[in-house]
């Protein structure tokens, strides 16, 4: 029994980011090229999984996926300093014989889409997954910069 319960709760947490772009809620596009961090060929097959969108996608022959919307999540961190427009997401990115590689604070911006570029590189040992941390985006930047650098 608690295990139903629990299985239906994950599922229900899975497809809310979903249920929130179906309402109306402010939500991205999202597309991801996957490319041999050496060769920059296409990487076909690779699997793409944002979580905040419950989505998980295979790249074409191209290195790249379908068109995904993903919800705005705010970044509530700098709100006292200067509330930023854009959300941000986690981007997963793996394929066979790849180091796993891990996009945190992907910029996802209302009603605009855009391609972000996952650059692998072949699996040799040296690290279990290779991280990345994406810029907020460089006008709010600025701005901040101006407002306190008086």
């Amino acid at each position: 029994m608690f295990g139903k319960k629990l299985c239906f709760c994950l599922i229900f947490l899975l497809f809310l980011p979903l249920a929130a772009c179906a309402k109306g809620a402010p939500c991205g596009r999202l597309t991801v090229r996957v490319l041999d961090g050496f060769t920059e060929r296409p990487i076909e097959g690779a699997r793409v999984t944002v979580p905040e969108a419950g989505v998980s996608l295979l790249t074409d022959a191209c290195g790249e996926t379908e068109s995904m919307r993903v919800p705005v999540i705010s970044d509530r961190e700098y709100d006292r300093l200067l509330p930023s427009p854009s959300g941000r997401a986690t981007l997963i990115v793996t394929a066979p014989g790849y180091t796993p590689y891990l996009l945190l604070y992907a910029r996802i911006v209302p009603e605009s889409g855009r391609r972000i570029d996952a650059l692998l590189f072949p699996a040799d040992g040296s690290m279990d997954v290779f991280p990345v941390i994406e810029a907020p985006d460089e006008g709010w930047c600025g701005e901040l910069v101006r407002k306190f650098a008086k």
